[in-house]
């Protein structure tokens, strides 16, 4: 993987039960890119977010935010790395 890369994710994967919520997905984010992640509800939109904030942890795959494994370093959110983009998002989609 990538460690200048903001966010690398390979082969996430995340189940509720028998329900797959997030079936696979790769995706790197370059620092200084803008990134959006798009899709209908219920496409593992916010799963996924919440698993690079740290929130949830992953059934598999490899995930890298600023070189950081967000499951075994603790939610980046504590120390205020990701809740900026949390707010910026918030606030776009009450834009919309």
């Amino acid at each position: 993987m990538n460690t200048a890369a903001a966010i690398e994710v390979r082969g996430l994967t995340k189940k509720y039960g028998s329900k797959v919520a997030v079936a696979g997905i790769d995706l790197t984010v370059e620092r200084g890119e803008i990134f959006a992640l798009l899709g209908p509800n219920g496409a593992g939109k916010t799963t996924t977010v919440e698993i690079l904030e740290g929130y949830r942890v992953a059934n598999s795959g490899q995930v890298r935010v600023l070189g950081f494994d967000p499951a075994t370093k603790g939610a980046l959110h504590k120390n205020g790395v990701i809740k900026l983009g949390l707010f910026c998002n918030q606030l776009m989609m009450q834009q919309i």
